[in-house]
């Protein structure tokens, strides 16, 4: 009897020594707001998502439609094509332009704007362990010896 519970607390302690010496103290994935900038806004520059109508769905990923809609905005309110900066079709139907504030004014009154939204400038930090990046925190921990 005393045999098996020797056995028992051994195999006991063995599997909690596994257990802690098996987890490793430092996280794989950095945390997110280390390696974000703080987002810094775009002067004059504006995000215009767009909305359809009831009989005029827009429809994600159909580029030309999207063009058309930000076409119709833009000569409606008396824009210019050249202030249009990249246009938006996949995740959110838009485009971003250059825009003083009459002009911003008139598209928040329009009719195929969902909303405006400065345009901002995110700066992602090199991951670690890259050229410009640097070590990785910890120094890696493979003791080699």
């Amino acid at each position: 009897m005393k045999k098996y519970l020797l056995r028992g607390f051994v195999f006991g302690v063995l599997t909690i020594v596994a257990v802690i010496g098996c987890t490793d103290s430092t996280s794989i994935i950095p945390e997110t707001e280390e390696n974000i900038s703080e987002p810094s806004p775009i002067p004059g520059q504006y995000i215009v998502v767009l909305k359809g109508s009831e009989k005029n769905k827009i429809i994600p990923g159909q580029v030309s439609q999207i063009e058309s809609v930000r076409n119709e905005i833009i000569a409606r309110n008396n824009l210019s094509l050249d202030k249009v900066k990249d246009t938006y079709s996949h995740a959110l139907p838009g485009f971003v332009a250059e825009l003083d504030d009459e002009q911003l004014e008139r598209l928040q009154r329009d009719e195929n704007v969902s909303y405006i939204e400065q345009d901002r400038m995110i700066t992602f930090a090199p991951p670690c362990g890259t050229p410009k990046g640097g070590p990785c925190d910890g120094g890696g921990g493979g003791g080699g010896g």
